[in-house]
């Protein structure tokens, strides 16, 4: 198995600790020390199942049709592992997440871009989806709101798209982790249709990185072969996060309220920034976490953000990381404080550009 290197994973890792200020991450700030779950640890394997009761509580759904992960990035991996088989075409959106599109091709899948576009509002064409379809098709995956754009897919568009899947034994995999924070909130993936399997987590939205308490939803069908490739990673969780994961579930609109009161200061500062720079293009995104950025034209998105590192101390996401040349990869999630300071000293940069 020939497996590719995550480069945005790698550059985030090897360059955060050289950071002032982190502008492209993905997360909201972890949250202090007060407003963190209080749970009393353990050490038992028998909390798992409380854990799955309660995404079914937080997302409506049947407790059967939950399946704990080691955070959403495990979740992805037992949903395609499990559904995908060498030889199989997969229709994966681009830009994407990485592992969506890295898992299959690993796998031994033949993957076929779905693009989307900034001229198209990075819409997912779904009748082009629908139109690619066949019998060797076995999954469709995207991510729902789309990393790095923000960009949600429409309930009617991934019922319909399930639809059109189950006529030729494909599944709709919807990576969700970044839901929570659309407004209105949409309904998990998975309710809107059995052929849907959905992945949640804790990490992004809730400012809980360090809990990697994640979930897959999906129908019988799917599960069965999903534990079994479960069985092959995590086999079962952290037990010393469940009860801090039981506890976040209860009071994640607390969580989810602090993650909005970050995301609109940051937009609201973001606004000005980027209107006094004409050259840079975007589009407001329907989660307010993630946003891509077109950089001027001629620039160079890797060099542009190794400047940036090295000249301000300011990490940013070079688009080429998440198959989007010439772009950037925004993070609203910082703290507002720290968010400011980012922006004045990438526009430092940018002025001499």
């Amino acid at each position: 198995m020939n497996v590719q290197p995550f480069e945005l994973a790698r550059f985030q890792h090897e360059n955060r600790h050289r950071a002032r200020v982190v502008l492209g991450g993905s997360g909201i700030a972890p949250a202090p020390a007060a407003e963190l779950p209080r749970a009393e640890p353990t050490f038992s394997d028998a909390d798992e199942p409380a854990f799955a009761r309660a995404v079914a509580r937080a997302r409506g759904v049947p407790v059967e049709s939950v399946l704990p992960t080691v955070g959403g990035t495990e979740a992805l991996f037992v949903a395609l592992f499990g559904l995908v088989s060498p030889g199989d075409r997969v229709l994966v959106e681009t830009p994407t997440y990485f592992p969506l599109h890295e898992i299959p091709r690993a796998l031994g899948a033949r993957v076929q871009a779905l693009p989307r576009a900034l001229e198209e509002g990075w819409r997912l064409d779904v009748d082009e989806a629908i139109r690619l379809l066949d019998d060797d098709v076995s999954v469709v995956a995207l991510a729902s709101p789309n990393n790095p754009t923000g960009r949600l897919t429409p309930a009617r568009d991934l019922a319909r798209l399930a639809a059109a899947c189950e006529e030729v034994g494909a599944w709709v995999v919807v990576d969700e982790v970044f839901a929570p924070l659309v407004q209105p909130r949409p309904r998990a993936a998975h309710s809107l249709h059995p052929r849907i399997v959905s992945t949640g987590s804790l990490t992004k939205c809730q400012g809980l990185p360090g809990l990697r308490a994640g979930w897959a939803l999906a129908a019988p069908e799917a599960m069965q072969s999903m534990k079994r490739a479960k069985g092959l990673s995590s086999i079962i969780g952290p037990s010393l996060s469940v009860p801090y994961a039981i506890e976040a579930l209860q009071r994640e609109d607390a969580l989810l309220a602090r993650a909005l009161r970050i995301t609109h200061a940051n937009h609201a500062r973001w606004r000005g920034f980027a209107q006094a720079r004409h050259a840079l293009q975007w589009r407001e995104p329907d989660c307010p976490l993630i946003a891509a950025v077109k950089l001027p034209e001629g620039v160079d998105d890797v060099k542009h953000c190794e400047a940036l590192l090295e000249e301000e101390g300011v990490l940013l996401v070079p688009g080429s990381f998440v198959g989007l040349p010439g772009f950037v990869r925004v993070g609203f999630g910082a703290e507002p404080e720290a968010f400011a300071q980012g922006l004045e000293g990438w526009g430092r940069l940018l002025d001499t550009v």
